[in-house]
């Protein structure tokens, strides 16, 4: 799995950007626009870096990735800005949102998808805060119409989640796919006539102001019968998120809205190795 385990100085030749001019020049208040990303040359080139099997369940299903280590990432990314971001954390809200780290909630999901079994049929399917992509990919592997992924930054979706889409599966599923990169209250403009069946996202619940956002976009792209599932560790430690911190928007804003939300745990992973998990479905009240 990734990590972040940059060694890069300021005289580093391969990184213009020093990690104090990182710290001057980005606006963690600022809300990135919404953008729609298209596949470029670059991104549509099988990738020389080693390729990691995720077995999902015990029937031998499998999705593949792309295993980039931090020297690989440095070489490969164009924005030395990031990489230096990434020298001193994996995750900094507002700026860089951890995309490049395949997270275990975003295993946990595809497993529940594939112990059901789900079947997305003809669906249309969208997963927030993609990074891998491996949800979306696999509801794309089991016959959803359309599949669109979003993550708050292009590089990663350049970098990493077309070309996961295309280790899994042939140029033929781009015509079923779209790409956005930028903030969730952005891209409430950009997908405002667009809804879909399924909406998947996992690991999004660890900020606290993100919270609301997530939720009005989920709540403003779900058609009347469709659904969200929502992975999370029940509880971010430091930082205050998790799955009580958004069962309470959800609560609070029902108090405002006529047609009501409900958001309740379908499973639960307490596996001793990290923090209680959780799958949330939110829906609309039948």
């Amino acid at each position: 799995d990734f990590k972040f385990n940059f060694q890069i100085t300021d005289d580093d030749p391969t990184c213009e950007m020093t990690v104090s001019d990182v710290i001057q020049e980005k606006n963690e208040g600022q809300e990135k626009q919404a953008t729609e990303i298209f596949p470029t040359t670059e991104s549509l080139e099988k990738l020389h870096f080693p390729i990691q099997n995720i077995d999902i369940g015990r029937d031998g299903f499998s999705l593949k990735k792309y295993s980039i280590d931090s020297d690989q990432l440095c070489q490969h990314l164009n924005d030395k800005e990031l990489v230096n971001l990434l020298n001193f954390s994996d995750l900094k809200p507002g700026v860089y949102e951890g995309g490049f780290k395949l997270w275990e909630c975003s295993v946990d999901l595809i497993e529940y998808l594939h112990q059901q079994p789900t079947d997305f049929s003809g669906l249309n399917v969208l997963e927030l805060g993609c990074g891998h992509g491996l949800p979306a990919i696999y509801a794309l592997s089991k016959g959803a119409a359309t599949v669109h992924f979003q993550d708050y930054n292009e590089e990663v979706l350049t970098s990493l989640t077309i070309p996961n889409l295309l280790l899994n599966q042939d140029k033929e599923a781009l015509s079923k796919s779209r790409f956005f990169a930028g903030d969730w209250l952005k891209l409430m403009d950009t997908l405002k006539d667009t809804k879909y069946d399924v909406i998947l996202t996992s690991d999004t619940l660890y900020s606290l102001a993100s919270l609301p956002k997530l939720y009005d976009l989920i709540r403003q792209t779900l058609k009347p019968n469709g659904y969200s599932l929502i992975a999370s560790k029940s509880y971010y430690f430091s930082v205050g998120g998790g799955v009580e911190s958004f069962i309470d928007v959800v609560n609070q804003k029902n108090k405002s809205e006529s047609l009501k939300m409900e958001a309740r745990s379908v499973h639960q992973i307490n596996d001793g190795l990290s923090n209680i998990r959780e799958i949330l479905q939110l829906n609309f009240r039948k």
